[in-house]
């Protein structure tokens, strides 16, 4: 008789700490202080996009301190830089946290979609995959 193994699901947090743990500091702190540059590009940061960067910051299980947002204001190339490396689903996760912050109040301004575009660009991504990962959300 053979003897199988079973390998055990897992759970919520073992998967909420693999995605956390997919990411560096240095990358998190790109992600939060790219989004939250995004939410002042239009010159009025909206209480729907702080709580999209919050829920951001949860997910990636990192506690914005203000120290890191001047870290971030301080030198944004290079933490964008730091974004090269993600793996193509790591990407797109940050790709639609990108466009989630320029739609969430309603309304989209060039010089948020500019703002968009120059972060994209850092990290390899042209207009043409930005618009083909959003219509795969559809």
């Amino acid at each position: 008789m053979s003897e199988y193994h079973f390998r055990k699901e897992p759970n919520d947090d073992e998967l909420k700490r693999r995605f956390q743990n997919s990411f560096s500091l240095e990358q998190k702190i790109a992600i939060l202080g790219s989004l939250i540059s995004m939410a002042f590009a239009d010159g009025d940061g909206s209480d729907d996009e702080a709580e999209i960067a919050a829920i951001a910051a949860e997910l990636l299980g990192l506690d914005l301190k203000e120290k890191d947002v001047h870290r971030y204001m301080a030198d944004p190339l290079y933490y964008l830089e730091q974004l090269k490396v993600l793996n193509e689903e790591q990407k797109k996760w940050y790709v639609r946290l990108l466009h989630l912050m320029i739609v969430a109040d309603g309304k989209i301004e060039i010089r948020e979609l500019d703002k968009l575009l120059e972060f994209l660009e850092v990290i390899g991504i042209d207009e043409a995959t930005y618009k083909r990962y959003m219509e795969e959300d559809q």
